[in-house]
């Protein structure tokens, strides 16, 4: 026996379309939990992204510039060496940053 607590999203997606296709089955409970789990699931990505971010900001030598409402992010040994574009999001640039690649 699986457990609900056990099973992936993609299960308990595929359980909870074959309950509904049974004959006079509807829950109205289950179809609110499904999409708070949904709601949660997207909320806890945006987290991590921006924990990332934020651990990201606290590496000695990275750091954030922000110039006429543009964002550019600086890298290494105080900042200095790799700047990246400027973009129109604080987000934006420190995302650039840490992408291998990405900088001037």
């Amino acid at each position: 026996m699986t457990y609900v607590r056990e099973q992936t999203s993609a299960e308990l997606a595929a359980h909870m379309r074959s309950l509904k296709k049974m004959v006079g089955w509807f829950d109205p409970l289950a179809d609110r939990l499904w999409q708070e789990v949904e709601m949660l699931k997207a909320e806890n990505e945006a987290l991590r992204k921006d924990a990332e971010r934020y651990r990201w900001t606290c590496v000695e030598g990275n750091w954030v510039a922000r110039f006429h409402g543009k964002w550019r992010a600086h890298i290494g040994e105080y900042g200095d060496k790799n700047p990246t574009a400027w973009y129109p999001s604080r987000g934006e640039a420190i995302d650039a940053a840490m992408s291998p690649g990405d900088t001037p």
